[in-house]
Parts: structure tokens; C-alpha cells; sequence
């Protein structure tokens, strides 16, 4: 997760905060002050043997704010008088927060009474239970951008295979969701934009510049005769990146945009720093194939979303995926 103002991710201190703060709001009362909030917060990091640094800290303070800020977008929270800002402020502000507890208990997908400590709540959240394959395909469709074969076991690549058209229609019914269906995979797109998290095309120096990169990694790296064999073509499941391509082309785009563009001179002066929180925001939406340390490949997603640029379309204003938020739709063709 991140900061919507500013793009920045989430440390382990704000997911820290998070936790403490959802520990006290299952069970608080319908309403409360923001300072009571505060106070039970840190009466729970003690109770959990967790050390709070003082909130008196601007840093602190600013951290204590994300979290929050955080469940007021999840619902968990309702700023009934004031904002949770006000704990961010010089002098503390007060706020009058309505809680929803059912929601609260929601979040926490884990089963909490039966957990021993914190990975174990994270193994029992992944565990699908008695739905297996099914439900652990249905849940990875609905929170990822793209679900990629390769990325199933042969259970669930089986289960998906043989239900997938069943699902897509379940999907368009239940969520208004449309499904996407591929060789490689499936996306689920959502035609309204209502699910999008994360956007991408968005405003800020971080996203234009990885709208352009998108483009120019589109132009280098397409392969020939990509399709599905059955049709002749040739099916390519993600393209490798050679070493030293993401600067290179960073260096390209700072000089031909982000001098006339105004980019933040921090982002521009900061080469290493700009490229890592430009792959990023691009990782968020499965482009860049981090999982075994710097980006190595180029998922298929990565062709479709550049579209929008290569071909003088405004991307703007076409339907976003669930978190793969660009211009609907998640495959290079």
C-alpha cells in the first residue's frame, strides 16, 4: 500500500500502526475522540510488546496519519467532526470518528484467536480452506491485476481452465467486473473505474514518467509474431529486460519531458531513486517481474497499457482494470 498524497509505500511502522489501531477498533465503541483513539493505541503496543516512539515526533505523527487515513478509505472509519489529519498537525487537533466494527473485523482476513504470531496469521489468511483451488483462484482474480498461469499450481490452472468461462460471467453479474481471457492468463477489468485503487495513467512526475517508460519498453522489446500458436502465431509470456534498459531510457525521458515538463528536481537529480519508485508504481500492476530481485522480464500487461501513448490515445478517459488501473485491459498483441 501507499500514500495517495504522495505516492510514497507503506514502512512496516505504518502497517504497525495500522494493526494496532484495528486491534482497538473491533471492539471500541460506535464512536470515540481521535485523541481517545490515540491513547488506546499505545495502550495496545504495550500490551503486545511492540515500543511506540513518541507520537509528539512530526515523522511519527505524519506516520500515525497514513494508517489512519488508510481505514477512513477502507470504511473503518468516518470523520463525523474534523479529519485524521489533525493527529499530523503541530497542535494536535481533535476529531470525532464513527467506527464500524463489522468491517474492522473484516479487514483482518486471518483467523486472530487461533493465530500463534504473525506469520502464522499470514500462513492461515493464504490458506484457501475447504474452497481449495476455487477459492483461492477467485480471490487472486479479484485482487490482482492479472492472474497469470504460470503463477497457479497444476490444481488451480486445471480448476481455472475448466470454469473459467462460468467465472467470467459469475463476475460480470455479481461484480460488474468484465474478464479478459488470454493464453497467458486472466484479467478482470472493471468498466466504471469505481475498483481502481492505483491509477495508472495519474498525475505526479512518478506517473508520467512510467506511462512514458511503458512506451519506449513497448517499442524496444516487442516480439516478433507474438500470438497464439493455434493461429500461428508465437505465444511469449513476458520479454527479458537487458541490463542497463531502465536508466537508459529513464535518461532519455528526463531529457526529452522532464525539464519542459516541470518534473520534481528531486526525481530528476536522484536517477537510482527515480527509476526504483517508477518500477514501483509499474510492479503494482504486475508489469516489471520483480519477484526474484531486480525487474528480469516484461509481463504481457505491459504492451496494452502503453497503447494509450503509442498510438495517440487518451488513456485518460478508458476503463481501468482493479488496481491494473490503465486503459482496461492487460495483454501486449
Amino acid at each position: 500500500m501507499e500514500r495517495p498524497s504522495t505516492g510514497t509505500p507503506f514502512t512496516p511502522r505504518t502497517y504497525a500502526y495500522l494493526a494496532l489501531a484495528l486491534s482497538v477498533l473491533v471492539t471500541a465503541p460506535e464512536q470515540l475522540l481521535l485523541s481517545q483513539l490515540v491513547a488506546d493505541l499505545r495502550v495496545a503496543a504495550v500490551d503486545a510488546g511492540i515500543e511506540v516512539s513518541d507520537t509528539g515526533r512530526q515523522a511519527e505523527r505524519r506516520t500515525l496519519a497514513a494508517a489512519l487515513r488508510q481505514l477512513v478509505d477502507w470504511g473503518v472509519l468516518a470523520e463525523t467532526e474534523g479529519h485524521v489529519s489533525a493527529v499530523a498537525e503541530e497542535r494536535a487537533g481533535e476529531a470525532l470518528l464513527t467506527v464500524d466494527r463489522e468491517i474492522a473485523r473484516a479487514v483482518v482476513a486471518g483467523p486472530l484467536a487461533q493465530s500463534r504470531d504473525g506469520a502464522d496469521l499470514v500462513r492461515r489468511a493464504a490458506d484457501p480452506g475447504f474452497g481449495g483451488p476455487r477459492t483461492y483462484v477467485r480471490r487472486r482474480l479479484v485482487e490482482t491485476p492479472v492472474v497469470y498461469l504460470d503463477d497457479l499450481t497444476d490444481a488451480e490452472r486445471e480448476w481455472l481452465r475448466t470454469r473459467q468461462r462460468r467465472e467470467a460471467q459469475a463476475f460480470s453479474e455479481l461484480l460488474g467486473l468484465e474478464a479478459e481471457i488470454r493464453a497467458e492468463g486472466i484479467a478482470l477489468i472493471d468498466p466504471d473505474g469505481d475498483l481502481a485503487d492505483l491509477h495508472l495513467p495519474g498525475t505526479g512526475t512518478i506517473a508520467q514518467a512510467a506511462l512514458l517508460l511503458v512506451e519506449r519498453l513497448v517499442d524496444r522489446l516487442r516480439p516478433e509474431e507474438p500470438g497464439h500458436p493455434a493461429v500461428g502465431g508465437r505465444l511469449v509470456i513476458g520479454v527479458p529486460v537487458p541490463e542497463g534498459l531502465l536508466p537508459e531510457l529513464l535518461d532519455e525521458l528526463i531529457e526529452e519531458y522532464g525539464r519542459r515538463s516541470n518534473w520534481q528536481r528531486g526525481h530528476i537529480e536522484d536517477r537510482d531513486g527515480f527509476v526504483a519508485a517508477v518500477l514501483d508504481l509499474l510492479a503494482g500492476r504486475r508489469f516489471p517481474d520483480r519477484r526474484t530481485g531486480p525487474p528480469s522480464s516484461v509481463a504481457p500487461g505491459l504492451g496494452h497499457a502503453g497503447r494509450g501513448v503509442q498510438h495517440g490515445v487518451d488513456v485518460r478517459s478508458a476503463p481501468e482494470g482493479r488496481h491494473l488501473a490503465g486503459d482496461g485491459s492487460a495483454w501486449a498483441s
